[in-house]
């Protein structure tokens, strides 16, 4: 197995805004669904689905 580090960016959030920017409207995430076919998501629907969760958290003072 093979490990490397990245100096920047440094943490998940800029992480993903980073590759969101980059591969907005590339598949990144998929389920196979009862009838054997994948259903994928792309980074942009990943990004707003973090927002969401991110505001709900914030509405709640969960920082």
């Amino acid at each position: 197995m093979h490990t490397f580090t990245l100096d920047k960016p440094d943490n998940l959030i800029d992480w993903w805004q980073e590759s969101e920017a980059k591969f907005a409207e590339r598949r990144v995430f998929g389920t196979k669904n009862k009838s054997g076919v994948y259903e994928w998501v792309t980074y942009r629907e990943v990004g707003a689905r973090i927002h969401n969760l991110r505001a709900g958290l914030a509405q709640l003072d969960i920082n």
